[in-house]
């Protein structure tokens, strides 16, 4: 979060957010679990999903979703600065983060849900297993159903752009992002990685023009959101491994 910092989970519990500006550890908190599955910020960036905790931005854990971590999928986003939407095994539930109690339960895929993205309180973009993305409505009384399979493979992400417009997704088995109209499900766009490294992360810039994505080779690239065109100065390696 451009606010709050960076979050990192690792592998033996350690949570750790640090200064975006100066690379500054902030603060870190330790799980008694030994990985961290989830981390996402609200968007006020004043509070921090982590693993079924809310954190606050100070590094205080504010509460426990009730809700038991062997169900959890990898696929959480927030509705807004007080409720969280969490992949429970088939089912999308939102949770009240104040309380920590369960507030709506949705069953929207028959295989584990892996991506959530919402647009608005009433429509909500889920992926599975499958590869197939959909969009519904959990206002039960006006049914979207819209969906669009992107071909054979689990959905590595998933994202709205900011002006809710354009839906992005990666999956596995190519090195490429699809970028879709978010009304029609039509194809409007591909990337791809420059390597053969598949893309397992993919954001929007908040402006929408930029969407930059991670491969598995540690490739950092940035693309045009309307040409497609990828940034060569600022695509980088960041990583070995």
């Amino acid at each position: 979060h451009a606010k709050s910092g960076l979050a990192s989970g690792h592998r033996h519990g350690h949570l750790r957010v640090w200064n975006p500006e100066n690379a500054d550890l902030k603060w870190k908190g330790q799980f008694e679990l030994k990985d961290i599955l989830l981390l996402k910020w609200n968007p006020s960036g004043d509070k921090l999903f982590a693993d079924r905790s809310i954190w606050s931005s100070q590094g205080e854990r504010l509460n426990v979703l009730n809700i038991r971590r062997e169900r959890l999928t990898d696929a959480v986003t927030w509705a807004d600065d007080e409720t969280v939407f969490v992949g429970r095994d088939h089912e999308v539930v939102l949770f009240d983060t104040r309380s920590g109690d369960s507030i709506t339960t949705c069953k929207l895929h028959s295989g584990l849900i892996n991506g959530i993205g919402v647009a608005s309180a009433e429509q909500i973009l889920t992926s599975g297993e499958n590869g197939v993305i959909r969009l519904s409505s959990l206002n039960q009384t006006v049914p979207l159903g819209r969906s669009v399979s992107i071909g054979n493979g689990r959905i590595l992400s998933l994202a709205w752009s900011p002006n809710d417009r354009r839906v992005s997704a990666t999956r596995k088995g190519t090195n490429k992002a699809f970028v879709l109209d978010a009304r029609t499900f039509a194809p409007l766009l591909e990337v791809a990685n420059p390597g053969p490294h598949q893309l397992h992360g993919f954001q929007w810039s908040r402006d929408g023009k930029k969407m930059v994505g991670i491969g598995y080779d540690g490739v950092l690239n940035i693309w045009d959101s309307t040409t497609g065109e990828r940034d060569v100065l600022h695509s980088t390696g960041i990583c070995e491994e």
